[in-house]
């Protein structure tokens, strides 16, 4: 069959940011508008999908020095497109993408000067900074299910021209609170490949196997040293029990067990970081939960367990590592109970 699917959007923008006290980032309006059109095409076997997308960003900020107001303006302006295509195979579809996009900067990335306390530490922007753009490449493959497996794997490369990353600077800012790590927005020419996937093993109707996984591998395009500041290369095996329980009041009960399974971050110099990058860790997690039936009414019961074991670890882009390690055991009680009126006024007639 032939079919022509088309959309076309609009959004808009409006940002505002006034502060009274300690400075972190100035006063600012940020204006944003942009509109797209995408057209996917189908025939038989094989679809095809096309875009383009203008994007518009104007931020005016306004700096008090020593009374004077500066109102330093940016205007932000730019296309962006799609191209993609892929087709459908006995149980299985494949995707390719290559797109090409933009960022502007934000006003901490351009402006902020202080202590970020959700943190615990000083960031320092940078005025100068340029857009982002990018070309981004991608393959899908997608297993529908077959017998027993189903998932996806993506594979994927975007080139990033003017990388906005924040990076740790020595020396720590003091201040009479004590010592911050202080951090800076910089920019690099950035290549970012990687691999995501995620599969799923059916032994029978009730118990599954899962495995997910991501790995990347950043560099600067320029001098082909490694970005830090990345996140961790991880998999994450499971199993999911949902067992058939036959009764007219329990229901969905379910139990999921998975095993995370962390990397060690790029290594660098202790003239780089204020701490190396901690030790590779391994975390047990746990979920279970059941639906109980009172009458026309239900209740979702679910406890969940994270860091089981109470594994000491230190995630990497986790800012606190630099204070302690990351959160022990933690145990969740959680109750739902969904509200129908619908059936309640039913039931009251």
């Amino acid at each position: 069959f032939r079919k022509f699917n088309a959309q076309v959007g609009f959004m808009n923008m409006h940002q505002a940011n006034s502060y009274e006290g300690r400075y972190f980032i100035p006063n600012f309006n940020n204006k944003g508008w942009g509109v797209f059109a995408i057209e996917n095409y189908h025939y038989k076997k094989y679809f095809a999908e096309v875009g383009m997308r203008y994007d518009e960003r104007k931020l005016r900020v306004f700096i008090d020095k020593n009374g004077f107001i500066k109102q330093p303006f940016y205007n932000y302006k730019k296309y962006s497109g799609l191209l993609g295509g892929g087709f459908h195979f006995i149980g299985h579809d494949v995707k390719i993408n290559i797109g090409t996009g933009w960022r502007a900067p934000c006003v901490n990335e351009l402006y902020a000067n202080g202590v970020h306390h959700g943190a615990a530490a000083v960031e320092i922007g940078d005025e100068h900074l340029k857009p982002e753009t990018n070309i981004n490449t991608a393959v899908w493959w997608g297993i529908k299910p077959i017998k027993k497996i189903d998932g996806e794997v993506e594979i994927y490369q975007n080139t990033i021209q003017n990388f906005i990353y924040l990076i740790p600077v020595q020396p720590a800012t003091q201040t009479i609170r004590g010592a911050f790590p202080t951090f800076k927005y910089m920019q690099v020419n950035a290549i970012l490949r990687g691999i995501d996937l995620q599969l799923k093993y059916h032994f029978n109707t009730t118990l599954q196997f899962n495995l997910k996984g991501s790995y990347l591998y950043a560099f600067n395009s320029s001098t082909n040293a490694r970005l830090t500041q990345m996140p961790q290369n991880n998999i994450e095996p499971g199993l999911i029990w949902e067992p058939n329980l036959k009764s007219k009041q329990w229901n969905n009960l379910y139990i999921k067990i998975a095993y995370v399974i962390v990397a060690k971050a790029v290594s660098v110099s202790n003239d780089d970081d204020y701490l190396s990058p901690p030790a590779a860790y391994k975390l047990l997690n746990a979920d279970a939960g059941i639906s109980l039936k009172l009458k026309q009414q239900q209740i979702n019961i679910g406890l969940s367990a994270t860091n089981a074991l109470n594994t000491n670890y230190r995630a990497y882009l986790n800012r606190y590592r630099y204070f302690a390690d990351d959160l022990g055991t933690n145990l969740s009680l959680h109750i739902k109970i969904p509200i129908n009126f619908k059936s309640y006024n039913n039931e009251k007639k």
